[in-house]
């Protein structure tokens, strides 16, 4: 089961039927609705109905999941108890669902790390052990987290005995194994009368898995113990940190830095992904994101159109290709530069919001000489910055506003490890819902989205067409810039993607989509009709006031959005509905 947030993945086969859906259907919609606002309770109580009222329906253990993250991560309604007691539902009742074994990890975790409940965890761990015994990623993490709860408790051997488990246990992942045989060196160091006795046991580490960070752990350890804190260690250590440099060559360039952010972001995940060896065309990357699809407009915030995500275009895009990712967004801090350091000695470079802010790429690290490698938008190679200066540009450039998980300073993202992606037509089909769902969410972060989004644009040119709507017409011609410019991209985005999965879908899904394509391509060709009356009205750097050049712009804002409306019905039929 991958790493990373599962969230995103919402049930799609609900939302696939807008017309005739199913009372746990239209439950969990609700649901998903609250819990993208931010209201917790009311989205707790739509997925307990599912559950309740329809616990055979296929959306039964994803409203048990969402319940349990909600219990376990929200500051408010936060009970571990009661989240690990919905995790432990889901794994009894759903014993075949794909989340059954997520669920009892974050039990392991709950229980270790956070309640410190060693006999829960024990019963939890042989529960894994027994029923995915064939899984050595989930048993051997899970076994993992216990003996460190143990080794903080003091049982030290049998800490060591599940180390060691892990260790010869075939299929261990490397990083895995590497942590387990790096708490039996530190256990052996902290029970031995002479530290010096570890030393071996940290060479093991080295010398087993040369490229974890383990290893650089062990490495650091070997080096107090032998050398302890003096000059000759001052000397090993700045020689340490220059065999710690990791400068990540040829990563593509991204973006034009006068673009909107929303491109900007995307252009990096794009330039990711071609670093790992995927690539994407860029309506592939605005496709499958579902970001080709939205529509946000608020009228206190022009710039909203072009900043604001109804979904994490990132965790959706990687999720979507089976990929295996990291994302932390816990302010800014020493630890924050370790993780950073820890995915450049993987080979990734690293999604961070820097200074202006604007979205860049890490690319290297140099310890010795306290340098940090950035790739910002428009540039063709990295510049070299100094920590300090890097620390505090980075603390200063919080997310905010984008999407729930990015609203705190400190925000990075890594690409990691692949698994096996799913069918070309299956993502397609995905997508695709994925982009109907979407225009059926009404507010993100309290601003209008979807068919909402499309209302409040109307009420806005219909109050700009009034004598007294000055201040509405001076926001639409604002608007009419860069935000504007950014959502016509996006549909131009929508018909390219549109016309390749037509390709690779069969029958009327492929027709529907070679259609949509077409409507797609009048719609940003509309946008751009749209942004062009906009603009003129402001030719002589006063906005005319003349109500038949309003009444015309409303006519073109109104068809527009019919023509938006419709697209969503053609692309229920693309992807199946």
């Amino acid at each position: 089961m991958k790493a990373g947030t599962r969230l995103v993945a919402a049930a799609l086969a609900c939302l696939l039927l807008v017309g005739c859906s199913t009372k746990a259907q239209r439950w969990y919609r609700r649901a998903e609705a609250f819990f993208s606002q931010g209201k917790y309770q009311l989205a707790i109580t739509e997925y307990y109905r599912v559950v309740t009222n329809a616990p055979h329906d296929s959306l039964a253990d994803d409203a048990i999941y969402k319940i349990a993250y909600i219990y376990r991560e929200d500051d408010e309604l936060g009970d571990l108890a009661t989240a690990v007691a919905w995790y432990q539902q889901l794994a009894s009742d759903y014993p075949n669902s794909s989340y059954a074994d997520d669920a009892l990890l974050w039990v392991v975790d709950i229980q270790t790390r956070r309640l410190q409940d060693l006999e829960g965890a024990r019963a939890t761990v042989d529960e894994i052990r027994r029923r995915f015994a064939g899984n050595a990623g989930v048993c051997t993490r899970a076994q993992l987290q216990l003996a460190r709860l143990l080794d903080d408790k003091g049982f030290n051997d049998e800490a060591i005995e599940i180390c060691k488990q892990i260790v010869e246990q075939p299929g261990s992942p490397s990083n895995t194994a590497a942590n387990a045989a790096l708490l039996m060196a530190r256990i052996a160091e902290g029970t031995a009368e002479n530290p010096e006795e570890a030393v071996p046991e940290y060479e093991k580490v080295v010398e087993r898995y040369p490229d974890t960070v383990a290893a650089v752990r062990a490495k650091q350890a070997i080096g107090w113990i032998v050398f302890g804190v003096n000059t000759q260690e001052q000397e090993r250590l700045r020689l340490e940190k220059e065999r710690r440099a990791r400068v990540i060559p040829n990563v593509p360039p991204f973006a034009d830095p006068q673009s909107a952010p929303l491109r900007q972001l995307l252009g990096a995940l794009r330039s990711l992904l071609l670093q790992v060896g995927t690539e994407l065309t860029e309506a592939q990357v605005w496709g499958i994101s579902g970001a080709a699809f939205q529509f946000v407009f608020d009228p206190a915030n022009p710039d909203a159109t072009s900043t604001l995500c109804q979904e994490n275009p990132l965790t959706t895009l990687a999720d979507e290709l089976g990929f295996t990712y990291g994302q932390w967004a816990q302010g800014v801090d020493s630890n924050a530069l370790v993780t950073i350091e820890q995915s450049l000695h993987s080979g990734r470079a690293v999604l961070i919001l820097y200074g202006g802010p604007r979205w860049s790429l890490v690319t290297g690290y140099r310890p010795a000489e306290e340098r940090v490698l950035v790739l910002s938008p428009g540039a063709q190679s990295a510049v070299t910055v100094p920590v300090n200066d890097f620390m505090r540009n980075w603390r200063s450039a919080p997310a905010g506003g984008l999407w729930r998980p990015a609203s705190k300073k400190g925000f990075q993202f890594v690409i990691d490890e692949r698994g096996t992606p799913s069918d070309d037509a299956t993502v397609a089909r995905r997508s695709l819902a994925r982009a109907v769902t979407l225009a059926e969410h009404r507010s993100v972060a309290g601003v209008p989205c979807g068919r909402a989004a499309y209302e409040a644009l109307l009420t806005q040119v219909r109050q700009a067409a009034m004598v007294e709507g000055e201040q509405q017409r001076a926001y639409l011609v604002k608007w009419a810039g860069r935000p504007l410019q950014c959502h016509i991209f996006a549909r131009q985005q929508a018909a390219g993607y549109l016309r390749e999965v037509s390709g690779v879908l069969t029958g009327l899904q492929s027709q529907a989509a070679a259609n949509t394509a077409g409507r797609y391509e009048t719609i940003a060709q509309q946008w751009t009709d749209l942004a062009q009356e906009l603009r003129g009205t402001a030719e002589d750097q006063t906005i005319s006031e003349d109500p038949v050049i309003w009444a015309n712009i409303l006519v073109l804002a109104q068809r527009v959005c019919d023509e938006e409306l419709a697209a969503i019905e053609e692309l229920t039929l693309a992807a199946g509905g």
